[in-house]
């Protein structure tokens, strides 16, 4: 999918249709929040941003885990194709960084006059969401199995 984004920055139609900018951030810059409405989709051309979401656990502090590091040609809001919900996560640079910002509106506008090209960036998108929920699986199954060890429940493991 993001070779494929990068020809489309490359098409004049696009470029015509479609609100997009070069934006930096700094280590440590917040760059979307979670909870917060967004209007934008970010392709990173260089740097790393962390994923980070805010859970609460009954009677304690919230935590922040980081679920995952993004590098150069990763995409992150790609949600706002396919719902208007707030932000999932938070998203911090921890690397200065250099994002491809597109304008989700006009984007959806772009692919919905232009079929064949949605049809390609919807099976790309959907490659890569199979991909982070196949790792995401992989996580919750270890920590489930983690924590049914740490209390002596592995029997039910089996």
């Amino acid at each position: 999918m993001f070779d494929f984004l990068y020809k489309l920055l490359d098409d004049p139609a696009f470029k015509a249709k479609v609100k997009y900018n070069l934006r930096h951030f700094k280590t440590n810059e917040k760059i979307l929040e979670q909870g917060k409405p967004h209007r934008c989709l970010y392709l990173i051309k260089s740097g790393k941003v962390r994923v980070i979401v805010r859970a609460a656990i009954k009677d304690e502090s919230p935590i922040r885990p980081g679920i995952a590091e993004l590098g150069e040609n990763d995409v992150f809001g790609e949600f706002g194709l396919f719902d208007d919900h707030p932000a999932s996560a938070d998203i911090i640079a921890i690397d200065d960084s250099v994002l491809i910002e597109i304008d989700i509106k006009t984007f959806k506008t772009f692919l919905d006059a232009n079929p064949e090209i949605g049809y390609q960036v919807l099976v790309s998108m959907l490659n890569k969401l199979a991909s982070r929920l196949r790792r995401a699986d992989k996580t919750i199954f270890t920590l489930y199995s983690w924590g049914m060890k740490a209390h002596k429940l592995n029997q039910f493991l089996e």
